[in-house]
């Protein structure tokens, strides 16, 4: 489950970096073309533009940052949790059958381990 939370959280990481491009993309364009070369009637809709770019900026890095704190919380977990089953097979010392790990007296023998 937790490497799922690391890849969950890279995706919107890989998402948010392509909107954050888009997003000044649309405001480089805005800013340097549309201000410098056109009438003052363009304005209008250049600031709306550029406005719409500075969203798309800002939800671009809300979504990188979402998913880099889901992708380190993913990571963490992954390190500190380990499911019992990694764990090696026990053998009681007396009758040599398998137990489960946390046993402490040989349900066939009832030999104390």
């Amino acid at each position: 489950m937790n490497r799922k939370m690391v890849i969950i959280g890279i995706i919107p990481v890989i998402i948010g970096l392509i909107i954050g491009v888009i997003g000044n993309t649309i405001v480089e364009e805005n800013t340097w073309s549309w201000g410098k070369y056109y009438s003052t009637g363009m304005k209008e809709s250049n600031e709306e533009m550029i406005m719409v770019g500075q969203i798309t900026v800002w939800t671009g890095i809300c979504l990188f940052f979402i998913g880099l704190i889901l992708a380190i919380i993913g990571y963490i977990l992954k390190e500190k949790i380990q499911p019992q089953s990694q764990h090696l097979p026990k053998f009681c010392v007396n009758c040599g059958r398998s137990i489960t790990f946390d046993a402490q007296v040989c349900p066939y023998c009832g030999k104390r381990l």
